[in-house]
């Protein structure tokens, strides 16, 4: 035991993460979920279009949103 240096000692147990970081990475969990719901919606089939398939909300707004997250669970993890 006397052979174990300062810097390995058991009580000196640092977590990775702080509280922070967990609230930024749930609430990007909860940006990048919400996002593919609003991608989700009919689709098309051989007998009918459905031009809900190319709305602003399933191409643009969605997509962008998970992005987002994802972006934002890099910054929670670098905090």
């Amino acid at each position: 035991m006397k052979n174990i240096p300062a810097s390995i000692a058991p009580n000196d147990f640092k977590p990775c993460f702080r509280l922070r970081n967990y609230i930024v990475m749930t609430f990007s969990f909860v940006l990048v979920v919400i996002g593919f719901v609003l991608m989700c919606g009919p689709s098309c089939t051989m007998d009918t279009f459905n031009p809900e398939v190319f709305s602003i909300m399933r191409t643009v707004i969605a997509p962008t949103t998970c992005f987002v997250g994802y972006l934002l669970i890099v910054v929670g993890i670098l905090l």
